[in-house]
């Protein structure tokens, strides 16, 4: 299979600009660095530990990498931040809003831009216009269908951070990640939230 091309800038950001997988507001990562590392995995995630059959072995890989980061990221959040953000939320609103308006923006420097839940259904949907790890890593031409869509999104690293993290504040979850390009938006991609029948048991408890 081909490989991903990463393009690399020596950018640095911060939370203010970009990539702060990590709690310390003086903590400073090259995009640079983090591009080659984050296109490294990508590459991995192809061979490792075995050779993969098709494109969903490798996101689902990229997925359990991300989940365990998310893991970890919510287990610093509970030491280093403020109290008001080491409360956690006890319903399925109230962790969404603070994952789309505190923890998006503490990971990857904005909010993210919009959450919906689908018509008829339980499951959420969450938006970003631009995520940080595509900015410089590019599936090769055979992975982009007629339309620009990418055949295999490396996103699905960013869906796992957020289904370890909710995960780990009680929100049993799985997250599909979806590249949904737009004019202007030849990034952007969709990450779709199920929780588990379990929480929803306990929603309803929590609302009667």
């Amino acid at each position: 299979m081909s490989r991903p091309r990463v393009v690399t800038t020596g950018k640095v950001v911060n939370e203010k600009g970009g990539a702060d997988l990590s709690s310390s507001e003086h903590t400073q990562v090259a995009l640079s660095a983090f591009s080659f590392l984050f296109s490294e995995m990508c590459i991995r995630a192809y061979t490792f530990p075995t050779k993969v059959k098709n494109v969903e072995e490798v996101e689902a890989r990229l997925t359990s990498l991300g989940a365990h980061v998310g893991t970890r990221l919510i287990m610093l959040s509970s030491v280093r931040d403020p109290v008001d953000l080491q409360r956690r939320p006890l319903t399925i609103d109230a962790v969404l809003k603070l994952l789309q308006e505190k923890l998006w923006l503490r990971w990857f420097g904005r909010s993210a831009r919009d959450i919906q839940r689908e018509s008829n259904s339980d499951r959420f949907f969450l938006f970003d216009s631009d995520p940080l790890v595509l900015k410089y890593v590019h599936p090769s031409p055979d992975y982009i269908d007629s339309e620009g869509r990418w055949n295999v999104n490396y996103a699905s690293f960013m869906g796992g951070i957020i289904q370890g993290a909710l995960q780990s504040m009680g929100f049993e979850a799985e997250v599909q990640t979806y590249h949904q390009p737009e004019p202007g938006k030849p990034h952007q991609s969709l990450f779709v939230v199920a929780f588990a029948r379990h929480v929803w048991d306990r929603e309803r408890k929590v609302r009667t």
